[in-house]
């Protein structure tokens, strides 16, 4: 028989269990004041200040009114010399009443060049080899905001230009001066670059600002400059005027064909006219000393903030959401929606021709007469080819109306839209406006135009929206207007995702790694290269080096050897089951890379991300050699 001693399970004694207890207590304690520590570090960095601020000089854009005017004014009395930019001699004039002898205002119209120039002149002279220590780029309208099967290429064309051409404009012209002063760029985003919530060309410049904002960040490190971001949540500023938003959007209302009243109901725009002044009323934030409290800190503070989030709204709510899955963010963005009454060469060739063999009737946009010549030559008779220039809007219109004749009225299943343009890609104070507009016009522009105005005929067929996006669209890390493109394109697909679904369209996008596709050419880098590094300022070019240059050249052939996946099935895969799935993803990452590398990189705190691409680039010789120069160009 087996008998168990209770003896052998004999409790510790009393002072055992008071050593336990007194050891767990000490960790709890020193994770406490670790806990602590880090904070009080944190904060005394936070509030560590730059010395001899005074008299330094910042150019702040768009003065008139909100956010520009009050900065200004407080810039002003602090005793910045300040340049402050207005778009109309009134707005000059009041704020002029009310500042003293040391402001000046100018009169700046950032899409027009010419006038970002002769301003940049003269802030030149004015402020001569002390350069400019700040630049504020806040200037910026909304434009229309409305479904976007309401609106043309015209009511996104202005807002993009504007709060993206005409920042990246101002920036560029002002870079010199702010790289002399080794001073700070503080530009003026939105939430609305991080979730996109209403139909319009707002949020895509917004998205751009944001990855410009972060590419510049990254480029200018070397240099001593450092780049920020504000981000504010709702703020009431003439911008967000409720009566001027809805003014605009009844404008366009009064003007849609009598088919896209009825899909909507007469009472639409009623109801949602209450709506938004309901939602005005208790969301928007009508202190606005909060963004100008940022602007400071940007530009005095020792160790500034890569981003600030402004606003209760924006902390809790809006910023939090940004990261949340697509489906959440649907299901609290349309829960206050008023209920209803083209190409990568070679992924397009290769989709149109799988889509071809499972007997798609596929019609096939293609940049050249030959390419698409040598599609059909090995494709079935089913499948058509016209030709399309994203960038001039006329061949975009003869290509919606051979679509129109071809689908005879029965509408369009699927759109993937798959063009795009690269270069230029390079640091971004190599470039000029134009670098930007030759992309943009294609990448984003030109996309969202086809999109517009075959939204009738998806609409009819209740089919599909596919958005081919480079992993650039997740993370920003060299300069020009690819990603700033792609950042656009992930804006506009959101939004038009949750209007589409009340007519049956479901919008889906399709983020995939780098692969040895047609736009990744190290020969096309490397000729483009060449001719911005040709056209350069003597001061850039020494500022750089010239082994910079040979380095940066000898990168593009041995990174596209690392890192561009040859295999573009996956992708291929994606997009077919975006066109063909009962219910298709929002969203499919395609690749390795972008599946994990640059998500994370994404999510990653900003002085992470920062540091790991600063890892991929030679170290220009102004900056001393200070960052590592593992030679890797995406």
């Amino acid at each position: 028989m087996f008998v168990d001693v209770p003896v052998a399970m004999a409790k510790p004694d009393l002072g055992e269990r008071v050593q336990k207890t007194s050891v767990k207590m000490l960790c709890y304690v020193l994770v406490f004041l670790g806990i602590a520590s880090l904070w009080w570090h944190w904060r005394t960095r936070d509030r560590m200040k730059v010395s001899d601020l005074a008299g330094k000089y910042i150019f702040i854009t768009g003065c008139d009114t909100g956010f520009g005017n009050m900065a200004a004014k407080i810039f002003d009395k602090k005793g910045f010399r300040v340049f402050a930019s207005c778009l109309t001699e009134t707005g000059a004039k009041e704020l002029k009443a009310v500042t003293s002898k040391q402001l000046q205002t100018v009169l700046l119209d950032v899409r027009d060049s010419d006038s970002v120039k002769k301003v940049a002149a003269r802030v030149k002279a004015e402020v001569q080899s002390e350069g400019l220590w700040g630049l504020v780029n806040n200037a910026g309208i909304l434009g229309p905001t409305a479904p976007t099967d309401w609106l043309d290429i015209e009511h996104f064309r202005e807002p993009i230009e504007v709060n993206l051409i005409g920042l990246i404009n101002v920036t560029i012209n002002m870079l010199p001066l702010i790289k002399k002063a080794k001073g700070r760029i503080v530009n003026v985003s939105s939430i609305g670059g991080r979730l996109a919530f209403s139909g319009g060309g707002y949020f895509p410049s917004k998205f751009g600002v944001e990855g410009f904002n972060d590419s510049l960040r990254r480029d200018m490190k070397a240099f001593g400059v450092k780049v920020c971001c504000i981000q504010p949540g709702l703020f009431k500023t003439a911008l967000t005027d409720p009566a001027h938003v809805m003014k605009e959007k009844e404008i366009i209302w009064n003007k849609l064909p009598l088919d896209i009243k009825k899909q909507y109901g007469e009472e639409y725009f009623q109801k949602d006219a209450a709506k938004k002044e309901k939602l005005s009323k208790s969301c928007l934030n009508k202190d606005i000393s909060p963004v100008i409290q940022c602007m400071e800190h940007a530009l005095t503070s020792l160790h500034p903030r890569a981003h600030y989030v402004v606003g209760q709204d924006a902390k809790l709510f809006w910023n939090p959401l940004s990261r949340m899955p697509a489906a959440i963010q649907d299901f609290l963005l349309l829960r206050n929606r008023v209920e209803l009454a083209a190409s990568n060469a070679k992924l397009g060739k290769s989709l149109a021709k799988w889509l071809d063999k499972r007997g798609f009737c596929v019609i096939a946009a293609c940049a050249t007469e030959k390419g698409g010549q040598e599609l059909r030559s090995c494709s079935s008779l089913l499948l058509k080819t016209v030709n399309l220039n994203l960038a001039d809007s006329n061949s975009i219109a003869r290509a919606v109306v051979f679509v129109t004749e071809e689908t005879a009225g029965k509408g369009l299943f699927g759109l993937v839209s798959n063009a795009e343009g690269t270069a230029p890609v390079a640091p971004t104070d190599w470039l000029r406006i134009e670098d930007f507009h030759s992309v943009l016009d294609v990448s984003l522009l030109g996309l969202i135009e086809i999109t517009l105005k075959l939204l009738p005929l998806l609409k009819k067929a209740e089919g599909r929206v596919v958005n081919l996006i480079n992993a650039k669209g997740l993370m920003a890390f060299v300069g020009g207007g690819y990603s700033l493109s792609k950042w656009g394109m992930e804006a506009f697909s959101d939004t038009l995702r949750m209007e589409m679904q009340h007519f049956g369209v479901k919008v889906s996008i399709v983020e995939h790694g780098f692969l040895k596709a047609g736009v990744v050419n190290s020969d096309v880098f490397k000729r483009d290269l060449l001719r911005l590094w040709n056209r350069l300022t003597p001061e850039i070019r020494d500022s750089y080096g010239e082994k910079y240059f040979l380095e940066y050249i000898k990168a593009q052939r041995s990174s596209v050897k690392r890192l561009c996946d040859s295999d573009i099935s996956k992708v291929i895969k994606c997009m077919e089951h975006a066109l063909i799935a009962t219910y298709p993803r929002t969203r499919y990452r395609a690749g390795w890379d972008a599946k994990f590398s640059w998500l994370f990189l994404s999510y990653a705190p900003s002085c992470l991300s920062d540091l790991l691409v600063c890892m991929m680039f030679p170290a220009p010789a102004a900056s001393g050699g200070s960052v590592p120069g593992v030679l890797i160009n995406i």
